[in-house]
């Protein structure tokens, strides 16, 4: 028997639809804080919330970078 492809992962669909939500939050806040309309607190609170939904491997990525930068100072 073939796998049935339109078979869907409702969790899946639900993640992809928050991660696509909180990038276009990001840019259009992005976009703002170049037009002075929020400030970096605001814009930052934006990246973190982005952040949250990013894979374990991503979030391990950012300790690694740190790390290497502390390394260098």
């Amino acid at each position: 028997m073939a796998k049935d492809k339109n078979k869907k992962n409702p969790i899946k669909d639900e993640w992809v639809i928050r991660l696509i939500d909180a990038a276009k939050n990001v840019v259009d806040g992005y976009e703002k804080y170049l037009l002075d309309e929020i400030d970096y607190t605001d814009l930052a609170h934006l990246m973190v919330e982005l952040r949250e939904l990013l894979p374990r491997g991503c979030t391990e990525n950012l300790e690694d970078d740190k790390n290497e930068k502390d390394k260098k100072n």
